[in-house]
């Protein structure tokens, strides 16, 4: 099975109630990171995978528990293969470096476009951004 690469809601940190269900059925292989810039949109992050960017994407390299948990996941994250220019995200594969050093290929759901609202997630991490936020 083929890894996938979180680093916003999916991440099991996160713990949306609306997605425990999907978030169950990821079994984590570890922490990872790819170059490039995370912003937040309003309700979640979007990511902008770019190797000059200078910084990095933080998250979590998990693996899908079953065959079907691939195509949930493109249901919540609203990306359908069939026409992949449609929707917000591109699922793309891309190289992601785990903590232990190991490079391993993912799924990440990436940015088409990065709206002019979009607000810059410093250090690329959503969690840790989120723990410094002001409680609404």
């Amino acid at each position: 099975m083929i890894p996938l690469f979180v680093y916003g809601t999916l991440r099991p940190a996160v713990d949306l109630p609306r997605i425990r269900h999907l978030v169950a059925r990821l079994r984590p292989i570890g922490a990872g990171r790819v170059p490039g810039r995370l912003v937040y949109l309003g309700s979640y992050p979007g990511a902008v995978v770019d190797p000059a960017s200078g910084g990095f994407i933080l998250g979590d390299v998990v693996e899908l528990a079953d065959e079907t948990i691939l195509a949930d996941i493109d249901a919540y994250e609203e990306f359908d293969p069939q026409r992949p220019q449609a929707g917000e995200y591109l699922r793309r594969m891309r190289s992601v470096e785990v903590a232990d050093g190991r490079r391993l290929d993912c799924w990440i759901y990436e940015l088409q476009e990065v709206p002019s609202h979009a607000v810059a997630i410093a250090g690329g991490d959503y969690i840790a951004w989120l723990a410094t936020r002001p409680a609404k």
